[in-house]
């Protein structure tokens, strides 16, 4: 467009200004740079910026080049009348020979450039963000006017840089507050679900506790009855033998067998009544405890309590400890906890390891900044998948003998969060089971 009038030049203003208002950002910048070429008859147009605040390289963001956007370059800015515009803060505008002016610039002369006008990017905070440059292959018609039109849409264009900047921040804040709002969601799910299965434990506890109490006396007397009819039994079977009364012998084994199946399922009732009676206790003192030297005393225990003692089995225990003390604050129903973890172990190499010499029990223990960490390796049976879901059960077992109560891992789980910690269980079957308890250092 030539721009030999004053209505020519409101037009070619009103043109540019007119953009498609619905652009924004990098769309509406690059339609700007083509509309001030097009509709200035201005041979290149582009916006740059130095690659960083100490740079003195621009790198273009958008390029007109003669009849269409071209690819970005990359120019030093010593020598160049870009100079003059970003470290002035200013317009500069040379309106013919501005090669003459500026012998260094090699790419004007490349360019085949006559004219030059350039304004400063500035944002709305008064911050220099870059340049919006013309230039042209012949003299500027009218050097007032582009000099003015330079600056007012830098003007613009940095309005538009400073508003796409606020978006994106806007965007990633969002963003930060969507994960934290998604974050803390599942923080205040996970914790309602833990108070409903706590608050669902508890009354499991005082319900069991009640059931327990209102049981242990009677039982106590079943258990007493046994035992006298025992010694009765035994008198009796004396008195039968030193009476040559063998017509009676048959009836009383009867009795004897009778009363040994009472006696042996009493007291499996009464052991289930005092996991019970332990678990329901509010009572319980918290103390400090030498872990290493609790975990030591409670393997040793178990070990000597399962049947691997007496059988051929070789057994390693692998104890991993760091050498300096670890000291918790714990319930004393603590050594409950890990008796019945060593139990299941040596209960789990017993079942698989009868007949080798490869048993192995591995317990570490790990300490960070804010927790304990203690992990029980057992290379036994491990624990089937079908069944997985349902160890942690109250009564729930898959051993029926006289000790197993099926209440032993309800009571770990109870025990490790009665203390503020979390345990999970790794296991494949027929090959491993690993237990992992984390503790926070002294919460009680």
């Amino acid at each position: 467009m030539e721009l030999t009038t004053a209505n020519d030049v409101f037009s070619a203003l009103n043109s540019i200004y007119l953009v498609d208002q619905n652009l924004t950002g990098d769309d509406y910048l690059k339609s700007l740079v083509e509309n001030v070429a097009k509709n200035l008859n201005i041979q290149y147009v582009f916006i740059g910026r130095p690659l960083s605040e100490t740079s003195s390289v621009i790198k273009t963001d958008f390029v007109w080049g003669g009849s269409e956007i071209v690819d970005n370059f990359e120019y030093d800015l010593k020598g160049t009348p870009c100079e003059n515009v970003l470290s002035g803060q200013r317009v500069c505008i040379h309106e013919e020979n501005v090669f003459s002016e500026f012998p260094e610039d090699l790419l004007l002369k490349e360019m085949g450039v006559e004219a030059y006008v350039g304004a400063p990017i500035i944002t709305p905070d008064k911050e220099l963000i870059g340049l919006f440059v013309l230039l042209d292959t012949k003299k500027f018609d009218c050097p007032e006017f582009l000099k003015s039109i330079t600056e007012f849409f830098a003007n613009r264009i940095g309005v538009e840089i400073s508003r796409k900047r606020n978006e994106e921040k806007l965007s990633s804040i969002n963003r930060e507050l969507e994960e934290k709002v998604e974050e803390k969601t599942k923080i205040i799910q996970n914790t309602s679900e833990l108070m409903l299965e706590q608050e669902k434990l508890a009354c499991l506890g005082r319900l069991m506790s009640g059931i327990a109490h209102e049981i242990e006396n009677p039982l106590k007397l079943i258990v007493n009855s046994g035992s006298v009819l025992d010694n009765a039994l035994v008198a009796l079977k004396k008195n039968s033998e030193s009476h040559h009364m063998k017509e009676n012998d048959q009836a009383i084994q009867e009795i004897v067998d009778a009363n040994h199946f009472i006696t042996k399922n009493s007291a499996r009732i009464q052991n289930i009544v005092n996991d019970i009676l332990l678990q329901s206790s509010d009572d319980l003192e918290i103390k400090n405890h030498d872990m290493k030297q609790l975990i030591e005393e409670n393997v040793s225990i178990a070990f000597y309590a399962s049947k691997l003692k007496r059988l051929d089995t070789k057994l390693e225990i692998i104890k991993d400890f760091p050498e300096q003390d670890i000291n918790l604050i714990l319930t004393t129903d603590i050594q409950a906890l890990f008796l019945n973890i060593f139990e299941n172990s040596f209960i789990a190499i017993q079942n698989t390891k009868k007949n080798s010499n490869n048993g192995i029990v591995k317990i570490t223990i790990t300490e960070s900044s804010s927790q304990i960490l203690i992990t029980i390796f057992d290379n036994g049976d491990g624990i089937p998948t079908r069944i997985r879901a349902n160890i942690f059960e109250p009564f729930f077992t898959t051993n029926t003998r006289k000790k197993h109560t099926g209440l032993g891992l309800y009571l770990v789980k109870s025990i490790v969060q009665k203390n503020f910690g979390e345990i999970s269980i790794d296991s494949v079957e027929g090959e491993y089971t690993k237990v992992i308890l984390s503790f926070p250092k002294n919460v009680l």
